[in-house]
């Protein structure tokens, strides 16, 4: 018997302003839809960088956007966070995360 082991795949996202299309948070998740609709009902959860944007942008009556920037192996994905954490600030983008990725 020949056992074939597929490696499971996780998504590095991004949430964007889609007014602006500003790339400003970068995150992993294993379902991009779900986190999506709990990056948006949580916001008022905490008072971090990010939720603050969240909340302004919202109060605004502007949308949010989330993208797919890469789907990656499940045993990989802290380092490809921070590697794309790491490339969009390099690029420019003003990103909320309160941390360089990986946790």
């Amino acid at each position: 018997m020949i056992f074939i082991i597929m490696e499971e795949n996780v998504y590095i996202y991004g949430l964007v302003e889609k007014k602006t299309r500003y790339l400003r948070y970068v995150g992993k998740t294993n379902d991009i839809n779900r986190r999506f609709r709990r990056h948006i009902s949580e916001r008022f959860l905490r008072d971090t960088y990010k939720d603050r944007w969240i909340r302004k942008l919202m109060e605004r009556g502007d949308e949010l956007e989330v993208v797919l920037i890469d789907s990656v192996k499940k045993t990989e994905w802290t380092y490809w966070e921070k590697f794309y954490i790491g490339y969009y600030k390099f690029i420019g983008c003003s990103l909320t995360n309160g941390t360089e990725g990986g946790d």
